[in-house]
């Protein structure tokens, strides 16, 4: 935990919002997921069961004002919506991670930015007792290295997120 305050104390107030703003993204990429585990068992259920009226009643005025279709045609609008929620959650992980890509090449790029001004800020006789080769590498490998860790941060709360959703979800459907 130290360590993520330490990485959280690094960032500009700018990068600080970004991670809000990723944390946001990763909340409704959890309730899309949570609602694509959560679609299955309903259309399961419509495709074992023969009469859906009669085992659940709460539904039959929904398919009152759908015109009472027949079993095929709502499992087949059941599948195309599924598909839809499928294709949503697609499109919207894919644009997660893209913004969790360019949040990291930002951080990346600032880090290593703000480490090389720190270099050249320093007086003629730290440059000559230090290697230029050991000072290269650290602005790009050592900055590589914490954005990797940083991604990995972002990965275990991404996962964790989608863990806890389905938990929930889980809970919520079959509590026993």
């Amino acid at each position: 935990m130290l360590g993520i305050q330490k990485l959280w104390f690094m960032l500009t107030p700018t990068q600080h919002r970004g991670v809000i703003f990723l944390f946001g993204l990763m909340l409704i990429g959890m309730a899309l997921e949570m609602l694509g585990v959560g679609l299955v068992f309903p259309i399961l259920t419509l495709i074992v069961k023969d009469n859906i009226a009669s085992d659940y009643p709460i539904l039959e005025p929904l398919l009152n004002r759908l015109g009472n279709p027949d079993q095929g045609k709502l499992v087949i609008f059941a599948m195309l919506a599924f598909l839809g929620v499928v294709l949503t959650k697609v499109l919207f992980l894919s644009f997660l991670a893209w913004q969790q890509a360019n949040f990291s090449l930002k951080v990346y790029t600032n880090f290593s930015f703000r480490l090389f001004t720190l270099y050249l800020r320093q007086p003629y006789a730290f440059h000559l007792q230090r290697n230029s080769a050991q000072l290269i590498r650290n602005a790009m490998n050592q900055v590589a290295g914490l954005t990797g860790a940083m991604d990995s941060c972002m990965m275990i709360a991404t996962e964790s997120l989608v863990l806890f959703g389905i938990l929930a979800l889980m809970c919520f459907v079959e509590p026993v």
